[in-house]
């Protein structure tokens, strides 16, 4: 049906808005990965590491940019997205630090260990398969 609107609109606004979504909520995701080990402050010590905050603005105003002006190019609406519609998209991107929060609320032990990790082999030594001493020479757990 949206076909016979292709030529005139360009593509659909409907996939345009979802890839705006999916980015917005890497971007913001971006700032969760800043701290791990359950640090629940994420935005502490932001403005320690200049290249992260000048990478994170460039990468989010290309992403407007792209949305609203790289119809041809980059297979968006031509017209980008109203208002409303960039509001939900930021819902949905921010929608990433309550996930972080939830996240932040499950016990260790429920994820599955993918390597060595002290901090988690400190909190749950029973659990750990390799020990690291006060020298950090690491000692394999019998």
């Amino acid at each position: 049906m949206y076909i016979k609107y292709a030529d005139k609109e360009g593509p659909s606004r409907h996939y345009t808005f979802i890839f705006t979504a999916f980015v917005l909520m890497q971007i913001f995701n971006m700032i969760c990965c800043r701290k791990i080990h359950d640090e629940w402050n994420i935005f502490d010590g932001i403005f320690k590491n200049p290249m992260f905050v000048i990478l994170w603005i460039i990468i989010m105003g290309g992403q407007i940019l792209i949305t609203q002006f790289g119809g041809l190019v980059f297979q968006t609406n031509f017209k980008g997205l109203d208002g409303p519609q960039w509001g939900i998209a930021y819902l949905a991107g921010v929608s990433t630090f309550v996930i972080n929060v939830i996240l932040k609320c499950l016990p260790d032990w429920l994820a599955p260990c993918m390597g060595d990790d002290r901090v988690f082999n400190a909190r749950y030594p029973h659990r750990a398969t390799k020990l690291h001493n006060d020298d950090g020479v690491v000692e394999e757990k019998e």
